[in-house]
């Protein structure tokens, strides 16, 4: 029984009109009797009526196709993403697509997330890009019951055959529809690129040459573009220009910022559009630069370290007071660590024990000083100190540094608006803010006709960040009135509680004249203990002015016409009128070398210091630097051997409070490299590459490896894992050929890419990538595209290469849709014999008892 109408509307009536008329009949005819037994003769025709299998059924145009799509090696790249951006144009309300990758196999159907060739290429190397079977990819396209199969292939086959399913694909009605891109078809590729090496690994911050080889097959000359990408970044593009029968070698250099496993990846573009483009893809392994762990107490101690290291080969995190166990990485991925003027109670409870811990098992670890440091941060008696080369005493810094008032007073008026000399103005206000102390103060005023506060006199530790913001609210207007705004300054500086106060005065103009009033004023200031320096921005006034107030404030004067120099003006004159840069404003201790047969830099003399944290040096520490002053000499830099590993100290800091003559020293980035270099763990115990090389061949179905290992001393078993393309990694057994060579065999191998790690002891060598072509297993590159397969597929399938959107949909066979009725007419049935029982059994006989009582 077929109902040959769509089910939306007839089904509900039918079922809606049955109920209906069973309800009136037996209300108003029918007595109860009669109305149960009309309702089980109507339950028994609904289960009869279900026996035929009645259904509903019709059709409608189809609007689905499977796009087959070849991923092996023997497919240009460029050749199938071309033809796949034409498919994607297909993709609409009136034509559904669904893509089905292949190779040896297709992948599970409907289970594909990309539609662009390369990324499905990649997800899908796990399908044995070696081989092609497009017998087995089109059965499967079938299997999910489609009617329109468009196929994206060279048409080049090395499994099964597609001609064998012609006639099945034609009995069941199943089209065909190939989409190529012309250039393929008509003929082997004759310009290309041929093939791509570099070495497998790179050393850490090093650039290692990448090679591509282009051949010219054509017999006119041939020009095109050669692109070599390391990492996604490109690192070449050159115009290659190549004569009859040419072999061309271009050789570019890789990124050495890459770390890990990169791909790299060579594109060759012919210039003639006629003519495909060929890509070719390989892996170099960067050496990871070695990590350090960098914390400190605040980002002023930071900002100097984290600098240094980071311009050295060296990969630096740097944390600030990680004070919870969940802000801290775990210390064995780091070689060393570093604790940088931080006190216990920035760290987490549990960090000494696993601080001592790294060091003991083969880690280096130091302390540099400052206030929080040693002693002063609370390390007596802890782990910390059991691992360093010194004892701590208690709590006594040797720090002369006084904290510095410094009122920035900024001309802006309206002609500070040309040339955007107000930005730099702004610019340089926001460094001074950067680099003062946390223990210094800072007030800036803009003036014009009248003073304006910007920042009203606070010290950094409190204010920094919104000072910062604040000196945004500068805006040139007005006119140029400096006096006011230095008797504002004035009466601030007096006010507040600093070693040393300074005042900047910045105009670009003539101020006007005030008489004696400037000079009285300044020198009620230096009464006050309050220096002046005075900046010209421009050249087109008279500067004596400027020029005596700074002498007579006992700071200096500097002109500029090139606004981007004020920061460095700025911060320079603050360090010299405030002592920082003097020699006889401040208590100076000087640092000379210990006789030590073991040393850690061969730097023999070193800027004077201004403090440091007082330590004494244990028995078997190598005490290398010494602070003096009179007859008195403590350690400055001291190191030894704990357990596995090693452990410095130096007592000083390295922010520039007390090392403000080492900041600026030409030696300082060598003397910390030197440091951290003699801290880093050793050959055979650390972290340092382990040289080597590995080279592998394909014969008879099974990966032969061969690795060579160069680095001598290296101690223990080498195990290693290989990740094949399917995804699953499996162990290799290697055996020892001769001393530092080894070799293995890996049976039942597919092409594509290989990722290989390996560890001799617990010393783990630079992870490598290769890939296995499927040239190795078949697949051969340059033969075009196998016209006359495809062509084929198409005709006997009733199917057109290259159709247009609108003859898929012509072409496509209808849809036949069915709707059985079977089940919600059984359902009906049973209700209705529920019915029947539940109103015989309780409301029928209720009833009769009510009229017999």
């Amino acid at each position: 029984m077929i109902f040959s109408h769509p089910p939306y509307m007839n089904y509900s009536i039918f079922i809606a009109a049955a109920a209906i008329l069973v309800f009136i009949v037996s209300r108003l005819y029918l007595k109860t009797p009669a109305r149960l037994a009309l309702m089980r003769l109507l339950a028994v025709f609904l289960l009869a009526l279900a026996l035929p299998g009645p259904h509903f059924e019709w059709s409608q145009p189809s609007s689905e196709a499977v796009v087959v799509t070849d991923v092996s090696d023997s497919f240009s790249e460029s050749l199938a993403e071309s033809a796949l951006s034409r498919v994607r144009a297909y993709d609409g309300e009136d034509l559904k697509l669904s893509y089905l990758p292949f190779a040896a196999k297709p992948a599970p159907f409907n289970d594909t997330s990309h539609n662009d060739y390369e990324g499905m290429k990649r997800a899908w190397s796990s399908l044995n890009v070696g081989e092609t079977n497009l017998e087995g990819a089109i059965y499967k396209a079938i299997q999910s019951g489609t009617k329109n199969i468009i196929l994206v292939s060279d048409g080049w086959e090395t499994r099964g055959s597609a001609e064998q399913l012609l006639p099945t694909l034609k009995q069941r009605g199943i089209k065909i529809f190939p989409v190529v891109d012309e250039r393929g078809a008509k003929s082997q590729t004759l310009l290309e690129l041929t093939r791509l090496t570099a070495p497998m690994v790179a050393p850490a911050e090093k650039s290692v040459d990448i090679r591509a080889t282009i051949r010219n097959d054509y017999e006119r000359p041939q020009n095109g573009l050669l692109e070599l990408v390391h990492g996604g970044k490109v690192v070449q593009k050159k115009i290659v220009k190549l004569d009859p029968g040419q072999e061309s070698v271009i050789v570019g250099k890789s990124d050495p910022s890459k770390e890990g496993i990169q791909e790299v990846k060579a594109i060759f573009t012919p210039v003639d559009p006629q003519l495909p483009a060929s890509v070719k893809s390989i892996f170099i392994s960067g050496e990871r630069r070695e990590k350090i762990l960098m914390l400190s107490g605040t980002e002023e101690d930071a900002r100097y370290l984290g600098d240094i290291l980071n311009a050295q080969k060296f990969r630096i995190e740097s944390r600030i007071a990680p004070n919870t166990q969940s802000g801290l990485p775990k210390l064995e991925e780091f070689s060393v660590v570093l604790l940088n003027n931080i006190g216990i109670n920035q760290l987490p409870p549990s960090f000494a024990r696993d601080f001592e811990s790294f060091v003991k098992n083969g880690g280096g670890g130091a302390m540099i000083g400052g206030n929080r440091s040693f002693g002063l941060g609370g390390f007596i008696g802890t782990a910390i100190e059991r691992a360093l080369p010194v004892d701590m005493v208690p709590p006594q810094a040797q720090q002369k540094r006084l904290n510095v008032a410094v009122s920035l007073v900024l001309d802006k008026s309206r002609s500070m608006s040309a040339d955007n000399k107000i930005f730099y103005v702004k610019e340089a206000a926001g460094a001074v803010i950067r680099n003062l102390k946390d223990d210094d103060f800072i007030e800036v005023i803009g003036f014009d006709s009248s003073p304006f506060i910007v920042i009203k006199m606070g010290q950094l530790a409190e204010i920094r960040s919104s000072a910062i913001d604040r000196v945004n609210r500068l805006f040139p207007a007005g006119r140029t009135n400096l006096l006011p705004a230095m008797y504002e300054s004035k009466r601030s500086l007096t006010k507040v509680d600093a070693g040393r106060k300074h005042m900047i005065i910045l105009t670009d103009g003539k101020v006007p004249n005030a008489g004696p009033y400037y000079s009285e004023l300044i020198k009620q200031m230096r009464g006050d203990g309050i220096t002046v320096s005075t900046v010209m921005l421009g050249s087109e006034t008279d500067t004596q002015q400027l020029e005596d107030m700074a002498q007579e404030g006992g700071g200096a004067f500097h002109q500029t016409t090139n606004a981007a120099s004020l920061a460095k003006i700025f911060i320079d004159d603050i360090r010299v009128s405030t002592g920082e840069r003097t020699l006889k404003e401040n208590f100076e201790y000087n640092v000379r070398r210990a006789p030590v047969e073991d040393k850690i830099t061969d730097i023999s003399a070193f800027p004077p210091l201004r403090g440091y944290v007082q330590t004494k040096p244990k028995s078997k520490a190598n005490v290398e630097l010494l602070v003096t002053q009179a007859d008195k000499a403590d350690p400055l830099l001291a190191f030894w051997t704990y357990g596995a590993g090693r452990a410095l100290a130096f007592t000083s800091d390295a922010n520039g409070r007390w090392s403000s003559f080492w900041a600026s020293w030409e030696r300082f980035y060598s003397f910390w490299s030197d440091v951290v270099e003699s801290l880093r763990p050793k050959v055979g115990g650390g972290t340092e590459a382990i040289k080597f090389d590995l080279r592998y061949k394909v014969d008879k179905g099974i990966l032969k490896l061969d690795l060579a290992v160069f680095t001598p001393d290296t101690v223990g078993a080498l195990v290693a894992t290989l990740k094949k393309p399917q995804g699953d990694e499996i162990e290799v057994s290697f055996y020892q050929d001769s001393p530092g060579r080894y070799l293995a065999e890996v049976p039942d191998i597919i092409a594509g890419q290989y990722e290989f790690r390996s560890f001799i002891g617990k010393k783990p060598l630079t992870p490598i990538s290769f890939i296995l072509p499927g040239d190795l297993f078949g697949e051969k590159q340059g033969r075009g595209t196998n016209m006359q397969l495809l062509e084929q597929i198409a005709v006997q399938t009733g199917g057109v290469v290259n159709p247009s959107k609108q003859e898929i949909l012509v072409k496509a066979e209808p849809k036949r849709i069915k709707f059985k009725l079977s089940s919600l007419i059984i359902a009906l049935a049973s209700i209705l014999l529920l019915l029947e029982i539940i109103m015989r059994e309780s409301g029928f006989v209720f009833r009769r008892r009510a009229r017999s009582g």
